[in-house]
């Protein structure tokens, strides 16, 4: 009985997954583009393949965030 309890519960805690890391960096590069271009060059340098390609999709979005702020900021400051 013992056996079987012990071999039920994890030893140490599970690393964040991907897809989770993923989908953090991607609502957090949402709100604050920096925070995506600092992860992205920060993933793509680590030599994992998964981290990597992690690195480049938050990089990219980053970059698309960037400048669709910056657009947006713009053209309000364009009406002002």
């Amino acid at each position: 009985m013992t056996d079987e309890i012990s071999m039920n519960t994890p030893a140490s805690p599970t690393p964040l997954t991907s897809q989770f890391r993923f989908w953090v960096l991607i609502v957090l590069t949402f709100f604050i583009p920096l925070v995506g271009l600092i992860a992205g060059i920060i993933y793509i340098s680590k030599p994992s393949p998964v981290d990597k390609r992690l690195g480049k999709a938050v990089l990219i979005f980053a970059v698309v965030m960037a400048v669709l702020v910056l657009g947006l900021m713009m053209s309000v400051a364009s009406f002002a």
